[in-house]
């Protein structure tokens, strides 16, 4: 089972928020120092199994953002395709004809 840097497990399926009547909640960006920001709501946290100190990774997706908790193992292997692809472009080109 993957765990985060705490040691704690997580799931490997990714959690994507749905805004449904149950889980529908406004979020306002607001001024952290420098940068901007929103907060989640406890329920939010609650659903992806997250708490204070935690890593989020946000993803493109086709109705909108996935939202998940990070998790290092899977950071390792996509970081390693990309270091394959971009090394391989012209094999991996020729095998897409």
């Amino acid at each position: 089972m993957r765990t985060l840097a705490e040691g704690r497990p997580v799931e490997y399926i990714r959690y994507n928020i749905c805004w449904n009547e149950a889980m529908h909640h406004t979020l306002k960006i607001i001024q952290i120092g420098n940068s901007l920001g929103v907060t989640l709501p406890k329920e939010v946290l609650a659903a992806l199994k997250v708490e204070k100190g935690d890593t989020l990774t946000v993803t493109p997706a086709p109705d909108g953002f996935r939202i998940g908790a990070y998790d290092t193992e899977h950071a390792k292997q996509l970081e390693a395709a990309r270091k394959i692809m971009k090394a391989r472009r012209h094999a991996l080109r020729e095998l897409a004809k």
